[in-house]
């Protein structure tokens, strides 16, 4: 499993906290925004093809601070996983009110890449598809997860409570203790692509999203040799330990990305419980094959992997089977964000303090090392 690094030296202030960190959607976009305007960063604005709780319009928006001809770029992402958009919200906020780029580089902060999963408290988007599994070549023979239909019938549960809920619990313990954890969550979490409307679906088609992303690195990107992508998540770890993932990456960029961030986990290996297919930043060198790319995932832990599994599975079942408004909803709905968006100070501290050391990483690496011509 996911082993922590030292805890950050930083020291956050609560009102640091109280500035970066909003607890919905539209409060951490309008928060972005104005740290956007106050940094003096040029905005770019895409709109969602579905809308929020209330019929309200969602977004996709992005922050371009520093000389718009750099050649060396910092990208970081929030939202893909939806509700995990708000630890890296905080982060893109905090940078932006904080400081500006070191002179010939740049940074591109991209808000809700998944608006509908950060505006309905949920990690997939508007068309049922888990996001952080749908950046793969659609040219080539997509990745399968055969494990996937071993608990199919327990993740498709109807229930939150009651005898067939009791029913799939017990399936599930008996599946880990025959098969062990590590095969269960690749059943839950490596993506599957065979069974639309189910958990877990990568999709079979780019997303939104994913065209959206790559359009928009395509335009604003086009003139960086060199980037250094951020992507933001939460839920596996110790509690406030934000662990830097490297994800099918070979030899060479794994050399890069430690250089960058020093200590990470490469994925797959045995120090992470499953191997995803179709990560964003498994995704960002091909994205962006004109300039020389180091990308990973900070992950901030949370819960214990079982308990933030079973969230991940519990509020998907709302959306297939009841409604956010249900009478049973509302454990549900606070349960995943106690496991994906914490709303306790010192959790909030620890985010932004690891936020910091990973930005100005980044940042670091890029001013001392020129681009590759």
């Amino acid at each position: 499993m996911l082993k922590s690094p030292a805890r950050h030296a930083w020291m956050v202030e609560s009102s640091d906290i109280a500035f970066a960190f909003a607890d919905d959607y539209f409060s951490s976009r309008d928060r972005f925004l104005r740290a956007a305007d106050e940094a003096g960063a040029t905005v770019t604005t895409l709109a969602c093809p579905a809308v929020g709780p209330g019929d309200a319009l969602l977004y996709m928006d992005a922050a371009w601070t520093g000389d718009p001809d750099a050649e060396s770029l910092m990208i970081v992402t929030s939202g893909v996983h939806g509700i995990e958009g708000f630890a890296g919200t905080a982060i893109q906020i905090d940078t932006l009110g904080r400081r500006p780029p070191p002179p010939g580089v740049a940074i591109l902060s991209i808000h809700a890449v998944n608006p509908y999963g950060m505006a309905w408290t949920c990690l997939e988007n508007e068309t049922g598809v888990d996001l952080n599994r749908n950046f793969v070549d659609y040219d080539a023979p997509l990745p399968q997860n055969d494990l996937y239909d071993e608990l199919d019938e327990v993740f498709m549960c109807p229930d939150l409570a009651g005898p067939r809920r009791d029913a799939a619990d017990a399936r599930r313990a008996a599946y880990i203790a025959e098969h062990g954890l590590e095969r269960y969550l690749r059943a839950a979490a490596d993506g599957q692509r065979h069974r639309p409307g189910r958990f877990n679906f990568a999709g079979d088609a780019p997303a939104w999203s994913n065209l959206c992303l790559n359009n928009l690195v395509g335009g604003l990107a086009r003139r960086a040799r060199r980037i250094g992508w951020v992507d933001v998540h939460t839920g596996l770890g110790d509690r406030g330990a934000g662990v830097m993932l490297v994800i099918e990456a070979d030899e060479a960029a794994a050399r890069a990305a430690q250089a960058m961030w020093g200590d990470l986990i490469r994925i797959p290996s045995e120090d992470f419980p499953f191997s995803p297919k179709g990560a964003l930043v498994a995704a960002a060198q091909a994205m962006t094959p004109w300039a020389e790319v180091v990308a990973g995932a900070l992950e901030f832990g949370t819960e214990p992997v079982e308990r933030v599994a079973q969230s991940m599975i519990d509020r998907f079942r709302l959306t297939a089977f009841s409604s956010v408004d249900a009478p049973e909803a509302a454990q549900a709905m606070a349960e995943i964000r106690a496991c994906l968006a914490p709303s306790d100070e010192a959790w909030r501290r620890d985010v932004l303090g690891r936020g910091r050391e990973i930005v100005d990483a980044t940042l670091a690496s890029l001013a001392r090392r020129p681009a590759i011509a």
